[in-house]
């Protein structure tokens, strides 16, 4: 095991080293999320849905239109 450095760039480096073993997990529950709604198209289905919902409920509240009132 080695000894502590005093050195900025030896912690810069674990702190980068810490950041992409993050990146690396992120990425990893997203590809296994992925794997699953390519693989069960019901759920993919049911992920679009509420996906599109909440994309329709943000533009209606940045623009301040009701998508559900037919007159806007």
């Amino acid at each position: 095991m080695s000894e502590p450095s005093d050195d900025p760039g030896d912690e810069g480096l674990s702190s980068l080293q810490e950041a992409a073993l993050e990146v690396i997990g992120a990425v990893r529950a997203f590809l296994d999320t992925a794997e699953q709604l390519v693989r069960d198209p019901s759920t993919s289905a049911s992920v679009l849905a509420s996906a599109a919902e909440v994309g329709r409920s943000f533009v209606s509240r940045a623009t301040g239109r009701d998508d559900a009132d037919p007159t806007g």
